[in-house]
Formats: C-alpha cells, sequence, structure tokens
C-alpha cells in the first residue's frame, strides 16, 4: 500500500529529524543523467538505458537514481524553489 509507506517515511522523517521530500518520477528513467537529453527511445527495453544523443549507455535503474539524487541535491542546497526554476 502506497499510502502505508507514505506514513512510514514521514514518521522515520519526523524521528530521525531529517528532510524528506517528493521527487516526480516522471521521465527519471528516460533521462540521460549527465546531458539531460530526454526521450522515450533512450529506453526501449527494460533493463537498459541507451541515450541517442551521446551514446551514454548504463542500467537504466541507475540512470534513473542518478536521476533522482541530482534532484534531492539541487533542493538540499537551493531549496525546492530551485525546482520550479528548472
Amino acid at each position: 500500500n502506497p499510502h502505508r509507506f507514505v506514513e512510514k517515511v514521514n514518521l522515520f522523517v519526523y524521528l530521525l529529524e531529517i528532510m524528506a521530500f517528493r521527487v516526480d518520477s516522471q521521465d527519471m528513467s528516460q533521462t540521460r543523467h549527465n546531458c539531460g537529453y530526454t526521450s522515450k527511445e533512450n529506453r526501449k527495453t527494460q533493463p537498459n538505458f541507451h541515450c541517442t544523443v551521446c551514446g551514454y549507455e548504463l542500467n537504466a535503474d541507475i540512470n534513473a537514481t542518478k536521476n533522482i539524487l541530482a534532484v534531492g541535491l539541487t533542493v538540499s542546497a537551493c531549496g525546492a524553489a530551485a525546482l520550479a526554476a528548472q
């Protein structure tokens, strides 16, 4: 149940006094984490990511994780308003 998962995360955030926020996962697995190019063509198979612009290849889950990390680091350093400016 996704709702219970969010409740548990919120509890840990409160108890550990840490920062957490939601990241929109749309396109995370289709966007090259370094060059930023987004296309469905970058993700023709489930496990593989291949950027059609720069040719970079990586496991798709690792690529998406790097994108999510970049969002988290941006918010941590600059605040949530930095996401709206992108």
